[in-house]
């Protein structure tokens, strides 16, 4: 059996296209058919965030919003897997390297009621790929939806949100799921380092233009 078989075969044991169900061949990195792969609005360029290197993996556009959107509010978390394999492959030739990988959280109440946080789902599935996982962070108070606010409101309403445990003399690999202006992962970020992280690196699934 080839390497890329066993990959997909642990990865996607019913051996079909993730996002539209179709069977095979699947690319070797996406596990996506051809044609799904082909849709992906890829980005895969590191810049700087504030003073954070950042990547994201896809433009938040076309099939990449949609896949987000279906694992976000249409219950499809296997789609988790797929997000960390694009984070994986996309971070591996970055050289993205942290001592764990870390994500930004939901308040409490809204996991509850959504019943799962995918970025947390993520970052399992990036745990079972060979990261380190920690549950750094913590959100620790519910804040209106950024979409709504400008990029000053949007920084005002972030800050002081979250909390950190764990994480002096450690590095990260901080994840989203999306990073439209920054404002909540660079304050994680900023909650990290103040609690005496070594060094923090950005990473998202997908980016807004």
């Amino acid at each position: 059996m080839r390497l890329k078989d066993s990959l997909l075969d642990i990865l996607y044991p019913e051996v079909n296209c993730p996002s539209c169900s179709s069977e095979g061949p699947l690319d070797a990195h996406t596990a996506l058919c051809k044609k799904c792969h082909r849709e992906l609005p890829f980005y895969a360029e590191a810049r700087t965030l504030g003073e954070y290197k950042s990547l994201s993996v896809l433009w938040y556009e076309g099939l990449a919003a949609q896949l987000i959107k279906r694992m976000k509010y249409a219950g499809q978390a296997y789609l988790a897997r797929l997000f960390a394999v694009l984070l994986q492959y996309a971070c591996e030739q970055a050289d993205f390297r942290a001592d764990y990988v870390t994500y930004v959280p939901m308040y409490p109440a809204k996991m509850k009621e959504r019943g799962f946080d995918q970025v947390e789902l993520i970052c399992r599935q990036l745990e079972a790929l060979g990261y380190r996982k920690l549950a750094a962070l913590t959100k620790i108070k519910d804040t209106p939806p950024q979409a709504s606010l400008d990029l000053a409101a949007r920084e005002s309403n972030v800050k002081g949100s979250f909390m950190a445990s764990g994480a002096a003399g450690k590095s990260f690999l901080l994840i989203d799921d999306v990073i439209t202006t920054g404002s909540t992962i660079t304050e994680c970020a900023g909650t990290l380092k103040r609690a005496g992280a070594k060094s923090v690196c950005l990473a998202s699934v997908a980016r807004a233009r």
